[in-house]
């Protein structure tokens, strides 16, 4: 079971359970911290608020980069996961 089985379980299912973790980080009331439509709405309420056009860009791209540091890892763990798991 652990040399046959599981190997191709965890090859053929990795991508899918990637994929549904980023669904739920953006999709669900329980992260809308990390929630990409609840960032946006505060970021342009952030900037409407100071009603001066030179915040738009550092803000979209503290943003930007926000979001960036958060999928990043999640990307490269997800493929050193599915280089490990892979079946020749």
């Amino acid at each position: 079971m652990f040399r046959i089985i599981l190997p191709q379980c965890i090859t053929r299912m990795l991508p899918p359970w990637m994929n549904l973790y980023a669904l739920l980080i953006t999709a669900t009331p329980l992260a809308s911290i990390v929630g990409v439509e609840e960032a946006l709405a505060r970021t342009q309420a952030a900037v409407q608020s100071e009603a001066q056009a030179s915040f738009l860009i550092p803000m979209y791209a503290t943003l930007l980069v926000m979001f960036f540091l958060y999928t990043y890892p999640i990307s490269r763990i997800s493929n050193a996961l599915e280089r490990r798991f892979r079946t020749v």
